[in-house]
């Protein structure tokens, strides 16, 4: 075992020439500097170091403490000291540090030291090379927004887009550039290209676009590109791409109808029919619908319903079972709904909507023909009629023992009693 550590040590050493950079290492501990996130350093940025650390002892090692020295221009950011309580033989561990590179220096190399200490061990320092290099992109947007946020199909929008100098000296020749090849959308009261003559250090500037939007566009998010181009103060060019999310959005629109219901009166119970429409050009998911409480009526059925997705120009009925308790002065019952969604971005809504049921008076109903007459009452009265026409042409008959003449005159009688007689009365006056 004894051999086979000494032959990986001489590896280890034969290569330290290469490595000097990136790894150290004795004859117990082996440290590598792994990668830095992100990558390359600059200055004023944090990153995160990552090292390795390989027990090449033959031995087991026990309460091993590292510790990060700062030095100017590394400023450690979290904690610098990383404790190992046992670390057996071949054992590889991982940790990192945060650190920043002092925003005032230049490009070059900037030394990291690291130590470590163990319970049979002195104090060991070593130092780590870090590469510090300025950012190749001097331009930066440091805020980009879109008001509104969402917008229509054949709607408008403004897009702000605000840029910084991050370099050390004067940029020139700034264009900022909105590619809108094959996007639903277009410049309005202007071009798709805005220009900064001249940024000074650390300097801002804001531009602005006007776009219109397709009235067909699909609803969705489109990734836009943008585009800065620029000069450094020698005449170099550069250019950089990023890209902006534009949302082709609108507000989902229902429409509810009543499209059938067997109430008719109060005091009824009986099955009220909803269709729910989507009139918007945008999709909605998750739909549910639900009968609220109210004074006029009670619920006699499951108060909410769900419907599911709700494409654009689409429907779906429900059903709902309630008893009419009373109505309003005009003759109709106010139904109140509850409509929640979530929309294409997976945001919760909901609205409510009122819808009216006509309730008919008794004759209303008996003309539309909605119910049926009540001609019990009607039936007794007939008898009655009859029964008394009977007996005036009996009373005839016993007269003139002849039943058509009883007939006749018992006619002409009541002819005479409801139409001649208040006649004449009348023409006295």
């Amino acid at each position: 075992m004894k051999k086979l550590l000494i032959i990986i040590l001489l590896l280890f050493v034969l290569e330290v020439s290469a490595e000097r950079q990136s790894a150290i290492y004795d004859d117990k501990i082996r440290v590598e500097l792994v990668r830095y996130d992100p990558s390359p350093l600059s200055p004023g940025q944090i990153t995160k170091v990552w090292f390795d650390v390989i027990n090449v002892d033959d031995i087991n090692l026990e309460n091993i403490k590292f510790q990060v020295e700062e030095k100017f221009p590394i400023l450690i950011k979290g904690d610098r000291i990383f404790d190992l309580d046992y670390f057996i033989i071949g054992e590889r561990k991982s940790f990192y540090i945060e650190l920043m590179i002092d925003p005032s220096v230049g490009e070059g190399n900037y030394s990291l030291g690291l130590s470590y200490t163990s319970a049979k061990s002195i104090t060991k320092v070593n130092e780590f090379d870090l590469e510090v290099r300025k950012p190749s992109l001097a331009i930066t947007p440091t805020k980009i927004s879109v008001e509104p946020e969402r917008i229509n199909p054949g709607g408008e929008a403004i897009i702000f887009v605000n840029v910084e100098n991050t370099w050390d000296f004067t940029l020139e020749d700034i264009s900022i550039i909105l590619d809108l090849k094959d996007q639903p959308f277009a410049p309005t009261g202007g071009t798709a290209e805005k220009t900064i003559n001249k940024l000074d250090i650390k300097d801002q500037e804001e531009v602005q676009f006007r776009i219109i939007v397709d009235a067909n566009a699909d609803t969705k998010i489109y990734k836009v590109p943008l585009i800065i181009k620029y000069k450094d103060e020698t005449g170099q060019e550069y250019e950089k791409i990023d890209n902006i999310g534009l949302i082709i959005d609108t507000e989902p629109e229902f429409q509810i109808n009543l499209e059938n219901s067997d109430i008719y009166k109060t005091g009824m119970n009986g099955k009220i029919t909803i269709s729910l429409s989507n009139i918007a050009p945008t999709d909605v998911k998750f739909v549910s619908i639900e009968l609220l409480e109210s004074e006029y009526y009670e619920i006699l059925s499951n108060k909410r319903e769900y419907i599911g997705n709700l494409e654009s120009d689409d429907y779906e009925t429900v059903e709902f079972k309630i008893y009419v308790d009373k109505i309003k002065e005009d003759h109709l019952v106010p139904l109140y709904f509850l409509i929640d969604y979530k929309d294409a971005y997976n945001n919760n809504k909901e609205f409510t909507e009122e819808i009216k049921l006509n309730i008919y008076s008794r004759w209303d109903s008996i003309v539309y023909g909605l119910e049926k007459p009540n001609t019990t009452y009607l039936k007794i009265i007939l008898s009655v009629l009859f029964v008394l026409f009977g007996w005036g042409v009996y009373q005839e008959w016993k007269n003139t023992k002849n039943f058509w003449s009883a007939l006749g005159n018992t006619f002409a009688k009541i002819f005479r009693s409801l139409f001649i007689n208040p006649w004449k009365k009348k023409n006295a006056k």
